[in-house]
């Protein structure tokens, strides 16, 4: 009996901690979210503006939640782009899961911009995987390596009033620091010209490049 009370405890204990993780790691208010569900195969994806984007399903590329993704493709004359610009975004956090595909890989670009299209932060994911930061607007050396052909999840988080944001990468076994300790600087050229757009990108090329996105999810950590 007393082995069973400790089993129940140690559960009841397990299922507490389970929930504290939950509730951190879901602090704020969702604000937007696009698993880009509500599509057609071949459609620009509901919602966003952007060149070079189309939903795909898993006879394209494996999908990490859901059935459709959203591919993007450049050509000679035009980036493959994807954004939405927001109201508000001055203090919030931002998911969102890419892949890119060893045969077309590419450089990526995650950003958070101006309304004018004005780059205030974000990374920089070069075609063979090395993920570097832009802090106060200057690009940053290589800091981790994520494999081609794989799915990967980071996390962008910011406040306009520090001027301040940071960037993890989503891992199973816990979140893995891309910006300094205490978080990396907005680009000074755009103070008082607020984060009002999220973009995901890739460059024009001569050759075909791709990557995919999905699992977008932004939330306001504004009280």
């Amino acid at each position: 009996m007393k082995a069973y009370k400790r089993l129940v405890l140690s559960l009841v204990l397990a299922f507490i901690v389970g929930c504290t993780i939950f509730a951190v790691e879901g602090e704020g208010t969702l604000l937007f979210s696009d698993s880009f569900e509500n599509n057609r195969i071949g459609g620009k994806p509901a919602g966003w503006e952007g060149t070079g984007m189309s939903i795909v399903d898993r006879r394209r590329v494996s999908i990490p939640d859901g059935t459709f993704a959203v591919r993007l493709d450049n050509s000679p004359t035009e980036n493959g782009t994807i954004y939405k610009i927001f109201d508000n975004l001055d203090k919030c956090r931002l998911y969102v899961s890419f892949y890119q595909p060893e045969n077309f890989r590419e450089n990526l670009y995650i950003d958070v911009k101006t309304a004018e299209n004005g780059r205030i932060f974000g990374l920089f994911i070069t075609g063979s995987g090395n993920v570097r930061i832009r802090n106060a607007g200057v690009q940053s050396e290589n800091i981790l390596n994520l494999a081609n052909n794989n799915w990967h999840r980071v996390m962008l988080e910011w406040d306009t009033s520090t001027q301040i944001w940071h960037a993890w990468v989503i891992r199973s076994s816990g979140n893995v620091p891309l910006t300094p300790e205490g978080g990396a600087k907005f680009d000074p050229a755009y103070e008082g010209n607020p984060p009002r757009m999220i973009l995901f990108e890739i460059p024009k090329r001569e050759d075909r490049k791709v990557a995919y996105i999905d699992q977008v999810e932004l939330y306001t950590l504004s009280e």
